[in-house]
């Protein structure tokens, strides 16, 4: 009874990581689709402190948006090291349902979308394969 309890939960978990890698790789296909570029200029740079004591730098961004509409953005991105400067030309992605949330666009961007798909499908195969592990283990006690 418990061995058949064991397998099943290990395949409810491999299922369910798979599925939520699954939901989250559709989503940043799709919002990915969605974004357009723009340029942009780095106006300013903030600086904070993390609580380790460790400073902080993120861009802040100014552009137009299509209809002519002039923004200024923190960007969430931080860095330990200023990775831009005051003046530096970017190029942003953004929906433009949501300006707000613009990024520069880098592959390090780009492929930071894909993390959490990837954590995610990587823990269904490692279960995947403790589910195939279970069964074979356990079967093999049933004989």
């Amino acid at each position: 009874m418990i061995p058949k309890v064991i397998r099943a939960v290990f395949l409810a978990i491999t299922v369910v990581m798979f599925a939520l890698a699954a939901i989250s790789a559709v989503n940043s296909g799709l919002a990915l689709g969605r974004e357009e570029t723009m340029p942009g200029r780095v106006v300013d740079i903030v600086i904070r402190q993390a609580a380790d004591g460790t400073l902080l730098y993120r861009p802040v961004v100014a552009f137009a948006l299509p209809d002519g509409a002039r923004r200024t953005l923190e960007l969430a991105e931080e860095s330990t090291d200023p990775a831009y400067r005051v003046d530096d030309a970017v190029t942003l992605a953004y929906d433009p349902a949501r300006p707000e949330a613009a990024r520069i666009k880098t592959a390090a961007s780009t492929v930071s979308r894909w993390i959490l798909p990837g954590i995610l499908g990587i823990l269904g195969l490692a279960f995947l394969a403790a589910t195939l592990f279970a069964r074979r283990v356990l079967r093999s006690g049933d004989e």
